[in-house]
């Protein structure tokens, strides 16, 4: 018996040194301990929880209270993530302390919402403000500059606080900030706060994915497919029966995305189609796992400053060269859930081990005379002969 937290983390920690632990993995392991323990095994601790985060996690999200949480919410696919622990219990807000980015770069606790905690789907809008949102219904906004800090509850249709998770956020050209949750799509207006439930055709319930192309439409991701948001002043109309049309099945998409060019990439489980936004009532071209796509995990993508687009996935980093109609896997890093384009040029992922970032310029360089050997083919962990 521990008369406190801090108490019980000294010993365990004085236990852990005394076994000259490398490793320390936290399974089935359901007490907090003190920052202390953390701060002496940095990288060195790893928690195994038992769902997909950022779903399923966070406060009152613990033992078999998760994997309930999974079947009464539906979900087809569900599992296991294994991540490192920190000082931030349940997740938190993390910011640089200096604002250039290097290997040198620290992330510490942003103390201004130390209150705060959860895990956050965060958005920069084009008025550079910061836009959180947690597994609650509740939206923070932060001015970078001033470091003001707003929060409010998203509502409901009958005006009532929605207990939601937030999966994105979109502030189109109108000004309009759109929030995808789990209890639909909801328009909030960013200086009251006023929130309107948008009216989705059939039983979509989720909205995974919000994006606004270059003439001004917005798109969303669903977990019953693509569809496509047209408005008229108050009026709102949803188009797109885009998987019916062309032989697709109606699944969830996950990611959406809009490059330099105006074409519309949005990813499902294996399939990835694009639409020109000419001609945004049809599918120009589909990738799948037969034909021009290396995975079928697509979390985010972003372009470079060179033209090509860049997709993260479960196991790293693939690309597209502009004008051409496959991915190519560059780099295997772990499951790259998160990615933006630094002011400089490069390109920063978020992946399960941390932050990696490269300067997107440098696959285009001349291999020179160097000669690449292919000395084995494994198919299926059998080796094979070539041809």
């Amino acid at each position: 018996q521990y008369p406190d937290s801090k108490a019980f983390s000294a010993d365990l920690l004085a236990a852990l040194r005394e076994e000259e632990a490398d490793l320390v993995v936290y399974a089935g392991f359901m007490t907090i301990v003190d920052r202390m323990v953390s701060e002496a095994f940095p990288y060195r601790m790893m928690n195994v929880h038992p769902a997909l985060i950022p779903s399923f996690c966070g406060k009152g999200f613990y033992g078999l209270k998760v994997h309930q949480a999974a079947l009464d919410y539906g979900v087809k696919v569900t599992g296991a993530t294994v991540h490192y622990v920190n000082e931030v219990t349940d997740g938190g807000i993390m910011r640089s302390t200096t604002p250039s980015f290097s290997m040198d770069t620290h992330f510490e606790p942003w103390k201004k919402v130390s209150g705060l905690s959860g895990r956050y789907h965060i958005y920069k809008g084009k008025d550079g403000n910061i836009w959180l949102g947690n597994n609650f219904g509740e939206i923070i906004s932060v001015n970078p500059l001033t470091e003001d800090v707003e929060s409010f509850q998203l509502k409901n249709s009958e005006g009532g606080r929605m207990q939601a998770v937030v999966h994105c956020f979109c502030l189109d050209s109108w000004n309009r900030l759109w929030v995808g949750t789990s209890n639909g799509l909801v328009q909030v207006d960013p200086k009251t706060h006023g929130c309107k439930n948008i009216k989705l055709p059939g039983e979509i319930k989720n909205v995974f994915a919000i994006t606004e192309d270059k003439e001004g439409n917005v798109w969303v991701g669903t977990d019953k497919g693509l569809k496509r948001i047209e408005t008229n002043g108050d009026q709102i109309r949803v188009e797109g029966n885009y998987e019916k049309e062309n032989g697709l099945e109606e699944a969830g998409v996950r990611t959406l995305y809009v490059n330099n060019y105006n074409q519309i990439y949005a990813a499902y489980l294996n399939v990835v189609i694009r639409i020109d936004g000419r001609e945004k009532d049809k599918i120009e071209s589909v990738y799948t796992l037969q034909s021009g796509l290396t995975d079928g995990h697509v979390s985010c993508m972003v372009d470079d400053h060179i033209g090509n687009t860049w997709a993260g996935n479960n196991v790293g980093v693939m690309t597209i060269r502009n004008g051409q109609e496959a991915f190519y896997s560059y780099l295997s890093v772990g499951n790259c859930s998160a990615v933006c384009r630094l002011n400089d040029g490069r390109l920063l992922w978020a992946n399960s081990w941390g932050l990696i970032f490269f300067d997107p310029s440098a696959t285009k360089g001349d291999s020179g005379k160097k000669h690449l050997m292919l000395t084995d083919v494994e198919v299926g962990g059998e080796t094979v002969l070539a041809g």
